[in-house]
This record gives C-alpha cells, sequence and structure tokens, in this order.
C-alpha cells in the first residue's frame, strides 16, 4: 500500500514538500525470529525430500522412501504452508511516514494500524501544513 501512494504523488517541482514512506525493518524478537527461521528451514528440508526421495533410497529405510513418494504432494504442500507461516511470522508490518524529513505517522509509535481513510487524512493535512 505504500508504494502505490508513494507512486501515485506528482513529481516535487518547485520545492514542494516531500512526502516519504520508508517501510521499516524492526526485530520481532528473538522467538518468532526463531520459530520463522526454523519453519523456512522447514520448507526448504520439505522440498529437498519431496523431490529427491528416490535419490535418498540409500540413506533411509526403504519403507520411508516408499511412504514420502506417495505422500510427495502433501510433503512440498506442507513445507509452503510452513513458508507462508514462517514468513508472516516474520514481518512485523512497521513502517514510518515522513513529510520534508518530520515524521507524521508511525506505526511503532501508534501501536496500531490506521485505516487508509485516516492515513488519507494524516497525509493532507500535512500537505496543508507544509504548504502554509
Amino acid at each position: 500500500m505504500v508504494h502505490h501512494i508513494s507512486r501515485s504523488l506528482p513529481p516535487n517541482k518547485n520545492q514542494e514538500p516531500i512526502l516519504k514512506f520508508l517501510p521499516s525493518v524492526y526485530s520481532v524478537g528473538i522467538v518468532r525470529e526463531t520459530i520463522g527461521s526454523f519453519l523456512s528451514l522447514l520448507f526448504i528440508a520439505s522440498l529437498i525430500i519431496g523431490i529427491g526421495a528416490p535419490y535418498f533410497a540409500g540413506i533411509f529405510p526403504p519403507n520411508v522412501v516408499t511412504w514420502v513418494e506417495q505422500n510427495r504432494t502433501m510433503i512440498i504442500a506442507a513445507g509452503f504452508v510452513a513458508n507462508l507461516i514462517g514468513g508472516s511470522i516474520l514481518q512485523s508490518g512497521a513502517f514510518e511516514m515522513f513529510m520534508d524529513d518530520t515524521l507524521i505517522f508511525s506505526k511503532l509509535q501508534q501501536n496500531k494500524m490506521l485505516s487508509a481513510i485516516d492515513l488519507a487524512e494524516i497525509v493532507i493535512q500535512a500537505l496543508v501544513h507544509a504548504t502554509e
């Protein structure tokens, strides 16, 4: 959403106010980072096992290789689900809006996400104050 709003703004001419949207990378905490990283590794492992099961005949017991070959789709699908969950766990969704290097909105400071209408009102108010 932030990228689309930034692209729709007119180019800066004649020293008009500059509006910047900065998606930020903030730590989500060690527990969420660990779980998200584990789920991402589980995705890679499921792809390797699901795709390469016939090549692991000498490593795994024959009944395990047979089960993996019969359930290959389920294993790969479970890996994709794990990757989706891991990705959502690792994202904080934090962003900040600046008008001429002055912070006008921060999701971290507000500790909530505003609606698109509320964000538009904040931008309009900041533009009005900047042009006065």
